[in-house]
Protein backbone atom coordinates (compact mmCIF):
# COMPACT_ATOMS: atom_id res chain seq x y z
CA UNK A 1 0.00 0.00 0.00
CA UNK A 2 1.32 3.69 -0.69
CA UNK A 3 1.82 5.96 2.25
CA UNK A 4 1.36 9.22 1.96
CA UNK A 5 4.49 11.06 1.27
CA UNK A 6 5.07 13.66 3.84
CA UNK A 7 4.14 17.63 3.00
CA UNK A 8 7.02 19.93 1.72
CA UNK A 9 6.61 22.91 3.68
CA UNK A 10 8.61 25.02 1.30
CA UNK A 11 5.91 23.84 -1.72
CA UNK A 12 2.79 24.33 0.23
CA UNK A 13 4.10 28.10 1.20
CA UNK A 14 4.98 28.47 -2.52
CA UNK A 15 0.81 27.28 -3.37
CA UNK A 16 -0.07 30.21 -1.07
CA UNK A 17 2.38 32.64 -2.40
CA UNK A 18 1.05 31.32 -5.92
CA UNK A 19 -2.83 31.98 -4.71
CA UNK A 20 -1.88 35.56 -3.66
CA UNK A 21 -0.81 36.32 -6.82
CA UNK A 22 -3.81 35.62 -8.67
CA UNK A 23 -5.97 37.02 -6.22
CA UNK A 24 -3.66 40.65 -6.61
CA UNK A 25 -4.03 40.57 -10.07
CA UNK A 26 -7.76 40.54 -9.87
CA UNK A 27 -8.00 42.91 -6.56
CA UNK A 28 -5.90 45.53 -8.00
CA UNK A 29 -9.06 46.71 -10.12
CA UNK A 30 -10.97 47.61 -7.02
CA UNK A 31 -8.19 50.41 -6.13
CA UNK A 32 -6.68 51.28 -9.25
CA UNK A 33 -9.19 51.09 -11.87
CA UNK A 34 -6.87 52.71 -14.55
CA UNK A 35 -5.57 48.71 -15.21
CA UNK A 36 -3.48 46.38 -12.89
CA UNK A 37 0.00 47.99 -14.74
CA UNK A 38 2.68 46.03 -13.44
CA UNK A 39 0.77 43.77 -10.89
CA UNK A 40 -0.82 42.32 -14.36
CA UNK A 41 2.41 40.57 -13.97
CA UNK A 42 1.03 38.53 -10.74
CA UNK A 43 -1.23 36.53 -13.20
CA UNK A 44 1.79 34.26 -13.36
CA UNK A 45 1.15 32.84 -10.11
CA UNK A 46 -1.30 30.29 -12.31
CA UNK A 47 2.02 29.24 -14.13
CA UNK A 48 3.75 28.71 -10.95
CA UNK A 49 0.61 26.40 -9.57
CA UNK A 50 1.43 24.26 -13.02
CA UNK A 51 5.12 24.79 -11.90
CA UNK A 52 4.47 23.28 -8.33
CA UNK A 53 1.91 20.46 -9.30
CA UNK A 54 4.68 18.92 -11.54
CA UNK A 55 7.31 19.19 -8.63
CA UNK A 56 4.60 17.56 -6.40
CA UNK A 57 3.93 14.69 -8.87
CA UNK A 58 7.61 13.89 -9.63
CA UNK A 59 7.35 11.15 -7.39
CA UNK A 60 4.83 9.02 -9.19
CA UNK A 61 6.75 9.56 -12.59
CA UNK A 62 9.74 8.41 -10.22
CA UNK A 63 7.89 5.48 -10.10
CA UNK A 64 5.53 3.60 -12.35
CA UNK A 65 3.58 0.66 -12.10
CA UNK A 66 1.26 2.31 -9.00
CA UNK A 67 -2.73 1.92 -9.05
CA UNK A 68 -4.57 3.48 -11.73
CA UNK A 69 -7.69 3.67 -9.76
CA UNK A 70 -6.64 4.37 -6.59
CA UNK A 71 -4.37 7.53 -8.16
CA UNK A 72 -7.59 8.49 -10.21
CA UNK A 73 -9.71 8.34 -6.54
CA UNK A 74 -7.02 10.56 -5.15
CA UNK A 75 -7.38 13.15 -7.39
CA UNK A 76 -11.08 13.11 -8.34
CA UNK A 77 -11.59 13.87 -4.19
CA UNK A 78 -8.60 16.59 -4.23
CA UNK A 79 -9.84 18.58 -7.00
CA UNK A 80 -13.37 18.23 -7.37
CA UNK A 81 -15.25 18.31 -4.52
CA UNK A 82 -13.99 21.85 -3.59
CA UNK A 83 -14.34 23.07 -7.50
CA UNK A 84 -18.25 22.09 -7.28
CA UNK A 85 -18.94 24.04 -4.35
CA UNK A 86 -16.68 26.89 -5.65
CA UNK A 87 -19.14 26.41 -9.12
CA UNK A 88 -22.49 26.39 -7.11
CA UNK A 89 -21.27 30.07 -5.07
CA UNK A 90 -20.44 31.41 -8.43
CA UNK A 91 -23.66 30.07 -9.96
CA UNK A 92 -25.46 31.43 -7.14
CA UNK A 93 -24.24 35.56 -7.70
CA UNK A 94 -25.33 35.01 -11.36
CA UNK A 95 -28.44 36.34 -12.47
CA UNK A 96 -31.20 34.05 -12.25
CA UNK A 97 -31.51 34.39 -16.17
CA UNK A 98 -29.64 31.89 -18.07
CA UNK A 99 -27.68 30.93 -14.46
CA UNK A 100 -27.62 27.00 -15.40
CA UNK A 101 -26.62 27.65 -18.95
CA UNK A 102 -22.79 27.04 -18.60
CA UNK A 103 -23.01 24.19 -16.28
CA UNK A 104 -22.90 21.53 -18.46
CA UNK A 105 -19.53 22.02 -20.28
CA UNK A 106 -17.94 23.49 -16.00
CA UNK A 107 -19.16 20.32 -14.59
CA UNK A 108 -17.35 18.06 -17.37
CA UNK A 109 -14.14 20.83 -17.29
CA UNK A 110 -14.98 21.23 -21.12
CA UNK A 111 -15.64 25.17 -20.59
CA UNK A 112 -11.82 25.84 -22.35
CA UNK A 113 -13.08 24.30 -25.12
CA UNK A 114 -15.81 26.91 -26.54
CA UNK A 115 -16.33 30.35 -26.37
CA UNK A 116 -14.73 33.13 -23.79
CA UNK A 117 -17.91 33.95 -22.59
CA UNK A 118 -18.60 29.96 -21.67
CA UNK A 119 -14.94 29.86 -20.55
CA UNK A 120 -15.57 32.78 -17.90
CA UNK A 121 -19.64 32.81 -17.66
CA UNK A 122 -18.56 31.64 -13.71
CA UNK A 123 -14.96 32.71 -12.85
CA UNK A 124 -12.29 33.49 -15.25
CA UNK A 125 -10.37 31.57 -12.35
CA UNK A 126 -12.04 28.41 -13.34
CA UNK A 127 -9.82 28.52 -16.92
CA UNK A 128 -6.68 26.54 -15.16
CA UNK A 129 -8.29 23.76 -13.76
CA UNK A 130 -8.65 21.54 -17.36
CA UNK A 131 -5.21 21.88 -18.05
CA UNK A 132 -4.39 20.41 -14.60
CA UNK A 133 -6.45 17.45 -14.79
CA UNK A 134 -4.57 16.78 -18.07
CA UNK A 135 -1.79 16.85 -16.55
CA UNK A 136 -2.80 14.26 -14.07
CA UNK A 137 -4.21 11.80 -16.93
CA UNK A 138 -1.12 12.23 -19.06
CA UNK A 139 1.32 11.02 -15.93
CA UNK A 140 0.62 7.95 -16.62
CA UNK A 141 1.84 7.51 -20.27
CA UNK A 142 4.38 10.29 -18.96
CA UNK A 143 5.92 7.35 -16.69
CA UNK A 144 5.69 4.71 -19.25
CA UNK A 145 7.42 6.82 -21.61
CA UNK A 146 10.38 7.45 -19.36
CA UNK A 147 10.88 3.99 -18.47
CA UNK A 148 10.72 3.10 -22.22
CA UNK A 149 13.15 6.08 -23.34
CA UNK A 150 15.64 4.59 -20.91
CA UNK A 151 16.67 2.15 -23.18
CA UNK A 152 17.54 4.94 -26.10
CA UNK A 153 18.66 7.65 -23.87
CA UNK A 154 20.04 8.32 -20.27
CA UNK A 155 17.74 10.81 -18.95
CA UNK A 156 14.16 11.04 -20.26
CA UNK A 157 13.45 14.45 -18.42
CA UNK A 158 15.49 16.34 -21.18
CA UNK A 159 13.82 15.04 -24.55
CA UNK A 160 10.16 15.05 -22.97
CA UNK A 161 11.27 18.97 -21.98
CA UNK A 162 12.76 19.64 -25.24
CA UNK A 163 9.84 18.21 -26.88
CA UNK A 164 7.08 19.80 -25.08
CA UNK A 165 9.14 23.44 -25.17
CA UNK A 166 8.67 22.99 -28.96
CA UNK A 167 4.91 22.52 -29.06
CA UNK A 168 4.65 25.71 -26.84
CA UNK A 169 6.98 28.05 -29.16
CA UNK A 170 5.40 26.45 -32.60
CA UNK A 171 1.56 27.24 -30.96
CA UNK A 172 3.32 30.92 -30.21
CA UNK A 173 4.72 31.24 -33.58
CA UNK A 174 1.49 30.56 -35.49
CA UNK A 175 -0.52 33.01 -34.01
CA UNK A 176 -2.24 35.52 -36.00
CA UNK A 177 -3.92 38.62 -34.87
CA UNK A 178 -6.61 38.10 -37.33
CA UNK A 179 -7.12 34.40 -35.50
CA UNK A 180 -10.81 33.67 -33.98
CA UNK A 181 -10.41 33.81 -29.88
CA UNK A 182 -12.23 30.44 -30.58
CA UNK A 183 -9.33 29.12 -32.98
CA UNK A 184 -7.87 25.90 -32.16
CA UNK A 185 -4.53 27.09 -31.75
CA UNK A 186 -5.84 29.64 -29.19
CA UNK A 187 -7.55 26.57 -27.17
CA UNK A 188 -4.94 24.33 -27.78
CA UNK A 189 -2.44 26.81 -26.19
CA UNK A 190 -4.51 26.61 -22.65
CA UNK A 191 -4.42 22.97 -22.38
CA UNK A 192 -2.08 20.77 -22.20
CA UNK A 193 -0.09 20.86 -25.50
CA UNK A 194 0.84 24.45 -24.73
CA UNK A 195 1.22 24.22 -20.60
CA UNK A 196 2.72 20.37 -20.49
CA UNK A 197 6.12 21.80 -20.29
CA UNK A 198 5.71 24.17 -17.28
CA UNK A 199 4.37 20.91 -15.78
CA UNK A 200 7.40 19.05 -17.00
CA UNK A 201 9.82 21.98 -15.42
CA UNK A 202 8.25 21.28 -11.96
CA UNK A 203 9.33 17.83 -12.09
CA UNK A 204 12.71 18.82 -13.51
CA UNK A 205 13.10 20.49 -10.17
CA UNK A 206 12.15 17.63 -8.07
CA UNK A 207 14.27 15.44 -10.29
CA UNK A 208 17.02 17.49 -10.41
CA UNK A 209 16.83 19.05 -7.34
CA UNK A 210 17.55 15.59 -5.66
CA UNK A 211 13.82 15.54 -4.20
CA UNK A 212 13.04 11.99 -5.77
CA UNK A 213 15.60 9.45 -6.84
CA UNK A 214 14.40 9.04 -10.82
CA UNK A 215 17.64 8.05 -13.15
CA UNK A 216 15.34 7.43 -15.75
CA UNK A 217 14.32 10.91 -16.14
CA UNK A 218 17.92 12.95 -14.41
CA UNK A 219 20.28 12.94 -12.71
CA UNK A 220 20.45 15.10 -9.50
CA UNK A 221 22.83 18.26 -9.96
CA UNK A 222 25.38 19.72 -7.77
CA UNK A 223 24.66 22.83 -4.81
CA UNK A 224 26.83 24.67 -7.65
CA UNK A 225 24.95 24.10 -10.05
CA UNK A 226 21.67 24.86 -8.93
CA UNK A 227 22.55 27.97 -6.72
CA UNK A 228 24.09 28.75 -10.62
CA UNK A 229 20.76 28.19 -12.14
CA UNK A 230 18.48 29.82 -9.39
CA UNK A 231 20.98 33.11 -10.05
CA UNK A 232 19.77 33.13 -13.84
CA UNK A 233 16.24 32.20 -12.65
CA UNK A 234 15.88 35.30 -10.17
CA UNK A 235 17.12 37.58 -13.25
CA UNK A 236 15.32 36.28 -16.24
CA UNK A 237 11.55 36.98 -13.34
CA UNK A 238 13.55 40.86 -13.11
CA UNK A 239 14.09 41.21 -16.66
CA UNK A 240 10.36 39.91 -16.96
CA UNK A 241 9.22 42.11 -15.11
CA UNK A 242 10.87 45.16 -16.67
CA UNK A 243 9.62 44.04 -20.23
CA UNK A 244 6.10 43.37 -18.94
CA UNK A 245 6.48 46.90 -17.07
CA UNK A 246 7.64 48.70 -20.81
CA UNK A 247 5.78 46.44 -23.21
CA UNK A 248 2.40 44.72 -21.43
CA UNK A 249 1.74 46.43 -18.06
CA UNK A 250 -1.19 48.81 -20.18
CA UNK A 251 -3.99 48.01 -22.94
CA UNK A 252 -2.18 50.40 -25.14
CA UNK A 253 1.08 48.70 -24.85
CA UNK A 254 -0.74 45.23 -25.22
CA UNK A 255 -1.80 45.94 -28.33
CA UNK A 256 1.20 47.13 -29.78
CA UNK A 257 3.43 44.37 -28.18
CA UNK A 258 4.90 41.51 -30.66
CA UNK A 259 2.14 38.49 -30.53
CA UNK A 260 5.18 35.91 -29.70
CA UNK A 261 6.11 38.20 -26.93
CA UNK A 262 2.84 37.92 -25.10
CA UNK A 263 2.33 34.66 -25.82
CA UNK A 264 5.82 33.57 -24.24
CA UNK A 265 4.96 35.56 -20.95
CA UNK A 266 3.73 32.12 -18.73
CA UNK A 267 6.61 30.42 -20.30
CA UNK A 268 9.05 33.02 -18.89
CA UNK A 269 7.86 33.29 -15.20
CA UNK A 270 7.63 29.41 -14.90
CA UNK A 271 11.26 28.91 -16.38
CA UNK A 272 12.43 31.76 -13.69
CA UNK A 273 9.98 29.81 -10.74
CA UNK A 274 11.47 26.77 -11.76
CA UNK A 275 15.57 27.99 -10.96
CA UNK A 276 14.30 29.51 -8.01
CA UNK A 277 12.76 26.28 -6.87
CA UNK A 278 16.34 24.74 -7.14
CA UNK A 279 17.18 25.91 -3.86
CA UNK A 280 14.52 24.11 -2.30
CA UNK A 281 15.56 21.77 1.13
CA UNK A 282 14.16 18.17 0.64
CA UNK A 283 10.99 17.84 2.64
CA UNK A 284 13.43 15.51 4.94
CA UNK A 285 15.75 18.71 5.97
CA UNK A 286 12.28 20.27 7.92
CA UNK A 287 11.99 19.23 11.87
CA UNK A 288 8.60 18.38 12.12
CA UNK A 289 5.76 21.02 13.00
CA UNK A 290 5.27 18.62 16.69
CA UNK A 291 8.81 17.74 17.18
CA UNK A 292 10.14 18.87 20.75
CA UNK A 293 13.60 20.11 19.37
CA UNK A 294 12.45 22.71 16.79
CA UNK A 295 12.48 25.92 18.07
CA UNK A 296 9.10 28.12 18.23
CA UNK A 297 10.22 30.37 15.32
CA UNK A 298 10.66 27.18 13.10
CA UNK A 299 7.09 25.90 14.18
CA UNK A 300 5.59 28.92 13.51
CA UNK A 301 7.05 28.63 9.93
CA UNK A 302 6.33 25.32 9.32
CA UNK A 303 2.51 26.18 10.67
CA UNK A 304 1.86 29.20 8.23
CA UNK A 305 3.19 27.45 5.56
CA UNK A 306 0.95 24.28 5.83
CA UNK A 307 -1.76 26.43 6.32
CA UNK A 308 -1.14 28.57 3.23
CA UNK A 309 -1.18 25.21 1.42
CA UNK A 310 -4.11 24.00 2.81
CA UNK A 311 -6.01 27.14 1.69
CA UNK A 312 -4.58 28.05 -1.46
CA UNK A 313 -7.05 26.33 -3.51
CA UNK A 314 -10.03 28.01 -1.86
CA UNK A 315 -8.27 30.55 -2.19
CA UNK A 316 -7.53 30.50 -5.39
CA UNK A 317 -11.13 28.98 -6.48
CA UNK A 318 -13.01 31.78 -4.35
CA UNK A 319 -11.21 35.22 -4.29
CA UNK A 320 -13.35 36.40 -7.31
CA UNK A 321 -16.72 35.72 -5.58
CA UNK A 322 -15.59 37.82 -2.25
CA UNK A 323 -16.38 41.26 -3.89
CA UNK A 324 -19.29 40.38 -5.28
CA UNK A 325 -20.45 38.72 -1.81
CA UNK A 326 -19.38 41.77 0.37
CA UNK A 327 -21.13 43.77 -2.09
CA UNK A 328 -24.19 42.39 -1.06
CA UNK A 329 -23.72 42.34 2.26
CA UNK A 330 -22.39 46.24 2.29
CA UNK A 331 -23.58 47.94 -1.00
CA UNK A 332 -21.30 51.17 -0.21
CA UNK A 333 -17.86 50.03 0.17
CA UNK A 334 -15.32 50.61 -2.68
CA UNK A 335 -11.88 51.40 -3.18
CA UNK A 336 -9.60 49.92 -0.05
CA UNK A 337 -12.66 49.22 2.25
CA UNK A 338 -13.71 46.59 -0.40
CA UNK A 339 -10.57 45.30 -1.38
CA UNK A 340 -9.72 44.58 2.89
CA UNK A 341 -13.46 43.14 3.30
CA UNK A 342 -13.30 40.82 0.24
CA UNK A 343 -9.66 39.80 1.25
CA UNK A 344 -11.30 38.60 4.66
CA UNK A 345 -13.59 37.32 3.29
CA UNK A 346 -11.61 34.73 1.30
CA UNK A 347 -9.64 33.93 3.83
CA UNK A 348 -12.64 33.11 6.19
CA UNK A 349 -14.12 31.37 3.22
CA UNK A 350 -10.83 29.64 2.02
CA UNK A 351 -10.45 28.18 5.79
CA UNK A 352 -13.93 26.94 6.53
CA UNK A 353 -14.53 25.04 3.37
CA UNK A 354 -11.15 23.84 3.57
CA UNK A 355 -11.90 22.23 7.05
CA UNK A 356 -15.78 20.98 6.33
CA UNK A 357 -15.36 20.24 2.48
CA UNK A 358 -11.85 20.09 1.17
CA UNK A 359 -10.30 18.10 4.72
CA UNK A 360 -12.90 15.54 4.96
CA UNK A 361 -12.95 14.44 1.09
CA UNK A 362 -9.53 14.33 0.81
CA UNK A 363 -9.05 11.76 3.57
CA UNK A 364 -12.44 10.32 2.21
CA UNK A 365 -10.31 9.64 -1.07
CA UNK A 366 -7.47 8.56 0.15
CA UNK A 367 -8.99 5.70 2.37
CA UNK A 368 -11.03 4.56 -0.84
CA UNK A 369 -7.84 4.38 -2.66
CA UNK A 370 -6.04 2.87 0.16
CA UNK A 371 -8.70 -0.07 -0.18
CA UNK A 372 -7.94 -0.20 -3.65
CA UNK A 373 -4.35 -0.11 -3.37
CA UNK A 374 -4.60 -3.49 -1.09
CA UNK A 375 -6.53 -4.66 -3.98
CA UNK A 376 -3.63 -4.67 -6.26
CA UNK A 377 -0.85 -5.50 -4.13
CA UNK A 378 0.41 -8.72 -4.54
CA UNK A 379 0.27 -11.49 -1.91
CA UNK A 380 2.46 -11.48 0.64
CA UNK A 381 4.43 -15.03 0.29
CA UNK A 382 4.00 -17.52 3.50
CA UNK A 383 6.95 -17.58 6.15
Amino acid sequence: MQTPDPLHPGAEALRGVAALMVLATHYVALVQPQGPGLWGLAATGVDLFFVLSGFVFAKLLARPGWSLAAYGVRRLFRLYPLYLVALLVYAGLRPADGRWDALPAHLAMLHTTGSLQLAGAYNVAFWSLPPEVEFYLLLPLLAWLAVAMRHQVQAALWPLLGAALAVKVGLVALADLGESPESLRRVLTVHAPGLLVEFLLGAGVAVVGGHVDAPQWARPWSMRTRRIAAVLGLLALVVLAMVYAQQLSTPEQVARAPLWLQGHVGLWASAGFAALMLLLKPAAAFAPAESAHTDAGHRLAWAVALWAGRCSYGVYLLHNAAPALVARLWPSAQGWPLLLASLALTFVMAAVLHRVVEAPARQWGRRWAARLDQRQAPPTAPR
